[in-house]
């Protein structure tokens, strides 16, 4: 989709574009013991700190030197976000990248915790246990109003929404299998809230570009 800054500025010759990953972790002790969820990602996330090479320096995570970031997000999960490109292609070979790297950050992990007996590294766009599900984020550039974008764009999106590789449930009493696990988390078409409401469209107003441009 061509994104457009406001209308005294040229359009943008080429979109940048890019995705990301959230990815669930669990690992077990000897005897089946499983780590409890919260040791277990800061433990994670200080090996991330201290082996990875970078190109910045953080807090929450590493720029790797393909221009991708890994960092330990606010939901308590390892997230992958690709580095901008110009490509649909590109997005898919980063986000492939991503899966590769997070595998290697694991087994690393692993090797040098001698209290792990086994590790498993998924992707995840629910918690199923807290009751929660992460979204893949889309940003545009746009002149349209918010209320209009809103009205054009909720149809795609909503296409995104439904569809799935597939899960269960989480309102049903037993394991039901459903097309789209995120769906079930859905509570608004239209929300200025992403934290604790999950809207299909997200009003929130962010210039992100360091000029006066949405």
């Amino acid at each position: 989709m061509p994104l457009f800054g406001r209308a005294a500025r040229p359009p943008i010759a080429r979109p940048l574009m890019g995705g990301e990953t959230e990815y669930a972790i669990s690992a077990a002790r000897s005897g089946g013991t499983v780590i409890l969820q919260e040791v277990l990602l800061r433990r994670v996330h200080r090996h991330l700190l201290d082996s990875f090479g970078y190109t910045s320096v953080s807090p929450r995570g590493r720029f790797l030197t393909n221009g991708g970031l890994i960092y330990l997000d606010g939901g308590l999960h390892m997230e992958w976000s690709t580095p901008e490109v110009t490509s649909p292609h590109d997005v898919v070979r980063y986000l492939a990248a991503g899966d590769q790297i997070m595998r290697d950050l694991t087994a690393s992990f692993q090797a040098v915790s001698p209290d792990v007996e086994r590790m498993f590294c998924s992707r995840a766009s629910v918690d199923y246990t807290a009751g929660t599900t992460w979204a893949a984020h889309e940003s545009y550039m746009y002149s349209a109003s918010l209320p209009h974008l809103a009205v054009q764009m909720l149809p795609f999106l909503t296409s995104r929404v439904i569809l799935g590789a597939g899960g269960w449930d989480r309102n049903s009493p037993g394991l039901r299998f459903t097309m789209s696990p995120r769906a079930h988390f859905i509570t608004q078409a239209v929300d200025s809230d992403s934290q604790y409401v999950r809207p299909i469209f997200h009003m929130k107003d962010e210039p992100l570009s360091g000029v006066d441009s949405h």
